[in-house]
């Protein structure tokens, strides 16, 4: 015969079982952020690339695999960085689920002779290499190699990035320049018009500062909806830029021309920011009509205001 201790044990366990699903229940139904279900494992992939390439290794990461995402986020860290784990960062999650998107963490490493950040030639196609293998290990073979990408860089990410979309435009959705000191000037002229943001930090070393700065400006003049973020008190490192990435994108994503196929956004809709006085202001008003300095694009009037606080660091 069970000892009363054993039987009490048993009763609390059982207690404490069903304590954990209706919790687990609770925390569902309610929708707070990062406490609900746990999220699926990414998929992994390597591609073999003979040491031409380097490393080339990616993780991948979806909330719902039965079906195509309107998109892809790319995330890509500094050089010879491992960027696979930040799919699992709770805010590009959350912003995957907001949108169906996907999430491809990528590592890539400089080969025998090339580096990765130039993006040209295998550089570029590893990427399109990625989303065609795991397209195919989520029954979607035929479709997410050809989803618009959102491209996230920092440092040699962002070469990536920019890079990238100049020899790819229309595959680019929006992307990020982060920091980073070298720039191909190559590539159509497509990538004028799409979204982009261009950090620089304010401590950074001048190269990169004026690397940034040069090929905004000229995009800028051409009409390209580029914002230019220049973050006080840091130097070469993420900081604020990830939050304000993740804002970027989905005020890009929000603004979408068709919420069944992901497209840069159109029409007039959008705020301005002057880049000497930091004031910002719609794109239709009398303000915008008469500038003839500089400005950053700003997607939306809360990204507007998300600019303003970061350039002066001041919150309102």
């Amino acid at each position: 015969m069970a000892s009363w201790i054993t039987i009490r044990r048993r009763a609390l366990s059982r207690y404490a079982s069903r304590c954990g699903r209706l919790l687990a229940l609770a925390l569902v139904v309610s929708g707070l952020p990062g406490l609900a279900v746990e999220p699926e494992a990414p998929l992994e992939w390597e591609a073999k690339t003979d040491g031409v390439l380097g490393k080339s290794l990616f993780s991948f990461w979806i909330p719902q695999k039965e079906s195509l995402p309107l998109a892809v986020v790319v995330l890509l860290p500094g050089l010879q960085g491992d960027g696979r784990g930040m799919v699992k960062d709770p805010a590009w999650q959350n912003l995957a689920r907001k949108y169906r998107l996907a999430l491809l963490g990528c590592y890539l490493t400089n080969g025998r002779t090339i580096y990765y950040q130039v993006a040209k030639g295998d550089q570029g196609r590893v990427l399109f290499d990625a989303l065609r293998t795991f397209g195919g290990l989520i029954g979607q073979a035929a479709g997410l190699e050809k989803r618009p990408l959102l491209i996230w860089g920092i440092s040699a990410g962002g070469q990536y990035a920019y890079n990238f979309a100049c020899l790819h435009p229309e595959a680019v959705m929006a992307f990020v320049v982060n920091k980073g000191g070298y720039y191909d000037d190559v590539g159509k002229q497509g990538v004028l018009k799409i979204p982009a943001i261009f950090f620089f930090g304010e401590t950074d070393q001048d190269f990169r500062i004026q690397a940034i700065t040069s090929r905004f400006a000229v995009g800028r003049r051409l009409g390209a909806p580029w914002c230019l973020v220049r973050e006080p008190n840091i130097g070469h490192a993420i900081g604020a830029s990830g939050r304000i990435s993740v804002e970027f994108f989905d005020a890009v994503l929000s603004a979408s021309a068709s919420a069944k196929e992901a497209k840069p956004p159109v029409g007039d809709s959008f705020w301005l920011g002057d880049l000497k006085t930091q004031e910002i202001f719609p794109s239709d008003s009398s303000r915008a009509r008469q500038e003839r300095e500089l400005t950053s694009w700003l997607p939306s009037r809360r990204f507007a205001e998300i600019w303003q606080e970061t350039v002066t660091g001041k919150p309102r």
